[in-house]
């Protein structure tokens, strides 16, 4: 199968300006936004357009833009707001920022192609979040939705979340993690089921050595992920699925059933939500594993569901 890694035991030199910084500038009203688009410009058909999580950029589905090209489309990656390669806004990261920074980049490429075109968005995580609420205000758009791990439905709240919101104790804590990033990138290897394994070892290396390089290089990604955490909606978007629901457009939902960060049991009120989606449980999946030891089931569940829009629940894929 491909990966986004290779399958072995040895961790791979990571090209910091290739995997992170490589991607062309659309300059949008709230600051520069990264990108990359992949495919042939005259393509008729929907552009992909994929959203990554709170805390990494683009380069999270590099491979499965490399292979949707292949399978002859087109797909767009970028940066969210203060990741990356893209700029940081003086503003409170919330769900209207990220939602008008995504339907700016769409218009800016009809633009530069001089073309109209629908879309696809995949979305994981919060990026799934986003993906669902910018869906339901340009719903003319969205020919089809992917959501992977999802967040916006109810969580119970760790510790550490619940400190990051207060008042100067977050700023401190936010400078602290800026100071020793590594603690921040072990924080993360909750999102995965095998820590040890080692497509998932490169994996969480490669995230270790993106967030080390954006807190020495980037001080506003700290403080983007602290406005983030405070005035992001992460578990409070309910009725924004529910309105996705009623508009009965064809929806994948993809799910670890070991996601200990949007809990899988989420996945059963997702569904009354949305009664129409197509649902794909993935066993022995965290909350990244898509992109790693479960990229197979991901992007062959993407591809089929490209081609084939009919809504009906499959059995947990392996």
């Amino acid at each position: 199968m491909m990966s986004t890694v290779e399958a072995s035991g040895e961790t791979p030199t990571i090209d910091v300006n290739e995997t992170f910084y490589s991607g062309e500038l659309a300059g949008l009203s709230h600051g520069g936004t990264q990108y990359k688009l992949f495919g042939n410009p005259s393509s008729t058909k929907p552009l992909i357009v994929c959203i990554h999580g709170i805390n990494t950029a683009h380069y999270q589905f590099q491979q499965l833009a490399e292979d949707m090209e292949l399978a002859n489309h087109s797909c767009l990656i970028y940066d969210l707001y203060g990741r990356g390669g893209s700029g940081d806004p003086k503003t409170d990261h919330n769900l209207p920022l990220f939602v008008s920074q995504l339907a700016e980049l769409i218009f800016f490429i009809q633009q530069k192609q001089q073309k109209f075109f629908k879309v696809v968005l995949v979305g994981q995580s919060m990026g799934a979040a986003i993906a669902t609420a910018f869906s339901n205000i340009y719903s003319h758009l969205v020919e089809k939705l992917v959501l992977m791990s999802p967040v916006g439905l109810p969580a119970s709240e760790p510790f550490l979340g619940k400190m990051i919101k207060m008042p100067l104790i977050g700023e401190s804590l936010s400078a602290m993690m800026r100071k020793q990033p590594e603690k921040l990138a072990e924080l993360g290897t909750r999102a995965f089921a095998d820590p040890e394994n080692p497509v998932t070892a490169q994996l969480i290396e490669r995230t270790a050595v993106f967030i080390k390089n954006q807190c020495q290089n980037k001080e506003s990604y700290m403080k983007g992920l602290l406005s983030t955490i405070r005035h992001f909606p992460l578990t409070k978007m309910q009725h924004e699925y529910a309105d996705w629901g009623k508009k009965n457009k064809p929806t994948l939902l993809i799910w670890g059933d070991q996601d200990k960060i949007a809990p899988f049991a989420n996945a059963a009120l997702l569904q009354e939500l949305v009664p129409h989606v197509k649902f794909v449980p993935v066993s022995g999946c965290s909350h990244v594993d898509h992109f790693g030891v479960k990229y197979h089931v991901m992007r062959g569940s993407i591809q089929e569901f490209l081609s084939n829009s009919s809504p009906q629940s499959s059995p947990k894929s392996k």
